[in-house]
């Protein structure tokens, strides 16, 4: 008598993926492979997708100058202020200004020329007014907005004086330009330091000619050493008593009307696309701060104030041990009251087992007081970064994690090799997570947590086969990761099929899952933006949220996390934006190789039931471990988890499943799944 179809099991498919075990074998509720797959609690979903930031690309904010090589979000001392974010890209620094009109104000080390905050002197036939309007100004809360009128002619049309200004240290000029009435040719115009008042040509001078000007904004960044016009000076070592600053033109432009805001020049970073950038703020002392470092240049602080005086500058009195040209630091990191420099580079000299910490509580004091060094004298290779854990402080080197430990004295620290064998080559991937515990990417590739005492394997048997066989060691440098609170994930990039990172593995340590990503990302941070999540406006049942319900209301500020790119963009990913960037979204999950029955007896496949919700999603159906895929399905799905069946009717050996999308500004969600067989009669 004929047998009738049964259901095969329920299988939730919310245990994460397996690349590195035989995929018929694996569990049930793992996959063989994903790609751009978030896992729940109770099934999997595609992940968010992203927009730039801030999402309306107001006046021409991004991209900023070049590939972005450092994200980092700053939390004020007592929290009430917006925390602010900076990006780091290939030469400069920026910070995201949230106010009117949202821009990325560039900070740089180097000089304030002119905010533009007030009128210029102008000459005949030339009227210089202000600009305060929404969008009508770049920073602080005005612009210039000089007037020509058409029987004006040539040379200087306005200029503003100021107290002699010494830029002998910088290498870029910096501002913003638009038009109000125009349009205006390249070379018309330029801009011209001068070491007398009102622009004069009498002493040393230099004029930086000025591109085709458009309507939006345009951000101008011009080499000082290449002026178009000068008295034949050496520059910018000339420019060592700057008295002026004065808008030129060089040729009758008629009627037109330029707008001028934040003329600084500014000395930018001479680091590559493998010197990513450590960061670390350090709020114990008399002035919170930010340190960086990038294993290139000098390493530098900022005070976060952002008014637009401030920029980065060098460590305060740091040249007193990093007394040589290339004189850097590879990690900068904070423990108690000590700003610690990691594997550096002291007159000239590679200290790469260095551990260096400024007096207590005064990063500006690094040759007196309890301020030491203390190298290394075991063969574990270089240092390569470290985190606070429990009471001590985790030096991660080459080949072991040290702790260093406060106990007071003239020693100050005590340290103790706690992991012989097992490092981390990659400084950026040692993060933080809930529990006092640290994830970093082992010198075997694998990747592991550490608790100031052992390490735990996370993805033996999982991906580190995988992340063994994909990463391009040539690109090893260019690896970095951060922590998305809010989905309690780590995410590991590393660059696998290019020169920038592509390839993503995403570690979630409350479900204890992996999955794999894939966009080009060369940075990332966590992302706090304003807040008024509360009980009552939750979206969806307290039990389909991940987290904690004090994660949510902690604090007055919600986190998503940002990436940069190679292109000068940076962009927010949240979990409900289903674009990448107006691009769809390329999502897919395989199961296992189910193989029903016995080699000798295999039972028919009917149907795949499943539950799921979105937009839509194709079924498909592979016999040749994913090489092929047969009776491609779309099935049109709604709001709510809704039951629906796939129905195939095959005798295979082996049999896995596939669930994909990639329609724009669509996404899908499956909570189960459960083949159905009818078992071949003997």
């Amino acid at each position: 008598m004929p047998k009738k179809a049964q259901p095969y099991k329920t299988i939730i498919p919310a245990g994460g993926v397996n690349r590195d075990i035989n995929p018929e074998v694996i569990p049930e509720q793992q996959a063989a492979d994903v790609q751009n797959i978030r896992f729940l609690k109770d099934g999997f979903a595609q992940r968010g997708g992203y927009n730039t930031l801030p999402s309306i690309n107001l006046e021409n904010n991004l991209p900023l100058d070049s590939q972005v090589v450092g994200l980092v979000n700053v939390n004020k001392l007592g929290g009430a202020d917006l925390p602010v974010q900076i990006a780091f890209t290939l030469d400069h620094a920026y910070y995201k200004d949230n106010s009117t009109p949202f821009n990325w104000q560039i900070m740089t080390q180097g000089t304030l020329i002119e905010d533009c905050e007030d009128v210029w002197t102008d000459n005949a036939d030339v009227t210089t007014t202000l600009r305060t309007g929404t969008l009508e100004y770049k920073r602080g809360a005005k612009a210039i907005k000089i007037s020509i009128e058409s029987n004006f002619g040539v040379g200087i049309a306005a200029y503003e004086n100021f107290s002699a200004k010494d830029l002998t240290g910088d290498t870029y000029l910096h501002l913003w330009y638009s038009y109000t009435q125009g349009p205006i040719a390249a070379d018309v115009l330029s801009i011209r330091l001068s070491e007398q008042n009102a622009g004069g040509g009498g002493a040393t001078y230099a004029d930086y000619n000025i591109p085709a000007v458009g309507i939006p904004w345009q951000r101008l960044l011009l080499p000082l050493n290449a002026p178009d016009a000068s008295n034949g000076g050496t520059y910018p070592d000339d420019l060592n008593a700057v008295l002026s600053v004065s808008l030129v033109v060089n040729s009758d432009p008629g009627t037109v009307a330029i707008n001028l805001d934040d003329i600084r020049t500014v000395k930018v970073f001479t680091g590559d696309e493998d010197n990513l950038v450590s960061s670390a703020f350090f709020p114990n002392q008399s002035a919170e701060k930010v340190y960086i470092t990038n294993n290139k240049d000098f390493p530098q602080q900022w005070d976060l104030d952002v008014s637009s005086e401030t920029m980065f500058e060098d460590i305060t009195n740091l040249s007193g041990v990093f007394s040589s040209a290339g004189d850097t630091a590879r990690a900068v990191g904070v423990y108690k009251n000590y700003l610690l420099l990691m594997n550096t580079i002291e007159g000239g000299t590679d200290m790469g087992q260095r551990v260096r910490w400024c007096d207590t509580a005064d990063a500006t004091n690094w040759t007196t007081g309890k301020a030491r060094h203390r190298d290394s004298i075991e063969d574990n290779g270089k240092l390569m970064g470290g985190k606070p854990i429990g009471g001590s402080f985790a030096l991660y080197y080459e080949r072991a994690i040290e702790n260093m430990t406060f106990i007071g004295g003239y020693a100050i620290f005590d340290f103790k090799v706690r992991v012989p064998g097992l490092g981390s080559p990659v400084g950026l991937s040692i993060q933080e997570i809930p529990g006092n515990q640290h994830i970093f990417l082992g010198t075997d590739l694998g990747l592991y947590t550490y608790n100031g005492s052992v390490v735990v394997p996370l993805s033996e048997g999982i991906v580190k086969d995988y992340i063994n066989d994909t990463l391009n060691t040539k690109y090893f440098d260019r690896t970095f990761a951060f922590v998305w609170t809010e989905n309690n994930e780590y995410h590991l990039w590393y660059c696998n099929s290019s020169s920038t990172p592509d390839t993503c593995i995403v570690y979630n340590y409350v479900n204890k899952t992996h999955t794999i990503y894939s966009l080009p990302t060369t940075a990332g941070s966590v992302y706090y933006e304003a807040s008024t999540v509360t009980i009552d406006n939750l979206s969806g049942t307290i039990n389909a949220l991940d987290g904690t319900i004090n994660d949510l209301g902690s604090s007055a500020f919600s986190a998503s996390a940002i990436i940069g790119d190679n292109s000068g963009y940076v962009y927010q990913i949240k979990n409900a934006t289903l674009n990448d960037n107006g691009s769809a979204i390329t999502a897919y999950l395989e199961t296992k190789d189910f193989m029903f029955g016995s080699p000798e007896r295999t039972d028919r496949v009917l149907k795949l039931g499943y539950s799921a919700k979105g937009n839509s999603l194709i079924v498909s159906h592979s016999t040749d471990e994913g090489a092929t895929w047969l009776k491609n399905q779309t099935q049109s799905l709604t709001a709510i988890y809704t039951q629906y069946d796939y129905f195939l009717n095959k005798t295979p050996k082996k049999i896995r499943f596939r669930f994909y999308n990639n329609t724009v500004s669509e996404t899908f969600a499956v909570r189960w799944y459960q083949p159905w067989v009818i078992p071949r009669v003997v």
